[in-house]
């Protein structure tokens, strides 16, 4: 009785599987849909195909496919018509446990960060993985790992110094040196870093930075030696009057204010000149990468003068030079404005008068200069007629027509001699035409 219940399911099976006897009417098709690979088990016996006819009924099935959980479900497959079945099965997760040695690298999957060794990484869905081990130091290696049941992973990994040094020195020495961004120290000196290229970069002030591709090998010592150029200097250029020009070695380099640049370190003599100013020098030593600044006040060499000439309309000249005309503080007034001559070099200088009218025609008289001396000359006047008198005789005199009212008028004939004349007297008083403009 026993045996016969043991081989009952297995010929239950055999009877009902369309691989196992004669097609009959009575069977209905099933298809089962999941995960790839789905296998099903019933009565013991294992089905590699999603696909098959049975006798309606309800059966106890095994469902099972690569990387999922492997599952025994109650299934009621009813008469009639096509049944199909949806498996949903349950990934298999697993964890992984990465070491290395040393501990402590970092752990990158896939471009991401992962953390430290020792490292647990969890809830690993079914396949196959890999990871980089890195630390400053030791070359970067590989490790992979495959999830196929729950049952955690352990992987390892050895890690092997790459470690390599370049001696790094510098002419003049205490440069600053720079790895990649990062100063780590003044020349001479020793940088360890992992097998590499990196960008040395050496700064020390008053000289021009140099930088440098270099490649590190691991266990080696590789050595570097830079000259760094000496930075050119400039001087800033000030000076009373502004707009002196400045000559280093004869040769012009600018007008003040400047900025003379591109300056070798050493010493220079600057000449500052300036019309009417004495010439002044000024030593300065430049140092490399350095703007100095220097300001210099000229001593004045000319002088000045002021002085009055009247009436208005007398033109004026100094040493044959025009200076203008005479004209009136306000119009019709006798008082007249001032010349005044600046920059004048020491010596002696003649003014000249001249008007048409004027008697004489043409005036002078001189003066002398000295270094920067500022001269204010007495007022000059010129005779000019300016009017001419017709007589009740008939007679007519041209003079400088000094006062004039109703009763009578002031009349000069000459310099030196003035008087009045009666208003019945005169027939005609004329102004003369330039006489004042």
């Amino acid at each position: 009785m026993k045996k016969f219940l043991f081989a009952y399911p297995l010929l239950l099976a055999a009877l009902l599987l369309s691989s196992c006897g004669k097609k009959e009417t009575s069977r209905t098709p099933v298809e089962l849909t999941g995960p790839e690979g789905l296998s099903c088990e019933i009565a013991g016996r294992k089905l590699n195909r999603t696909k098959f006819l049975i006798v309606p009924g309800r059966y106890t099935m095994g469902f099972s496919a690569p990387g999922y959980r492997s599952e025994y479900r109650h299934v009621t497959v009813p008469a009639g018509k096509k049944f199909t079945y949806k498996c949903d099965l349950a990934p298999v997760r697993s964890s992984v446990l990465i070491r290395s040695t040393p501990a402590g690298a970092a752990v990158t999957m896939n471009g991401r960060s992962m953390g430290l060794t020792p490292l647990v990484i969890r809830d690993l869905p079914a396949g196959e993985y890999s990871a980089e081990l890195s630390m400053k130091g030791y070359a970067k290696i590989p490790v992979a790992w495959k999830v196929t049941s729950e049952r955690p992973v352990a992987v390892s990994g050895v890690l092997d110094s790459n470690q390599g040094k370049l001696r790094v020195t510098s002419s003049p020495s205490r440069a600053r040196v720079i790895v990649d961004g990062s100063e780590v120290g003044e020349t001479p000196c020793v940088i360890e870093r992992s097998e590499g290229k990196y960008v040395i970069r050496l700064e020390r002030a008053g000289c021009n930075p140099e930088e440098r591709n270099v490649s590190i090998v691991s266990r080696r010592e590789a050595r570097l030696h830079v000259k760094l150029g000496q930075k050119p200097g400039a001087i800033q250029v000030t000076s009373e009057p502004v707009g002196a020009e400045i000559f280093i070695g004869g040769v012009k380099r600018g007008a003040s204010p400047c900025k003379l640049e591109a300056l070798e370190p050493g010493e220079y003599t600057l000449k500052f000149v300036y019309p009417g100013f004495d010439p002044a020098e000024k030593t300065v030593r430049v140092l490399a990468g350095v703007t100095d600044k220097i300001h210099v006040n000229m001593l004045k060499s000319t002088g000045s003068v002021v002085f009055n000439i009247a009436p208005a309309g007398v033109e004026v000249f100094l040493n044959d030079n025009s200076l203008g005309i005479t004209r009136s503080v306000v119009p019709g007034a006798d008082a007249t404005k001032d010349f005044r001559v600046d920059n004048l070099m020491p010596g002696t200088y003649t003014v000249t008068m001249f008007h048409s009218l004027g008697d004489p025609q043409r005036q002078s008289f001189t003066f002398k200069v000295r270094k920067n001396q500022n001269l204010t000359l007495k007022s000059r006047t010129m005779w000019i007629a300016d009017c001419e008198i017709t007589y009740q005789n008939g007679t007519r005199e041209r003079g400088f027509l000094r006062e004039s009212n109703s009763a009578y008028v002031t009349f000069s004939p000459e310099p030196g001699i003035q008087f009045r004349v009666d208003r019945s007297k005169i027939k005609k008083l004329v102004m003369l035409k330039g006489a004042k403009k």
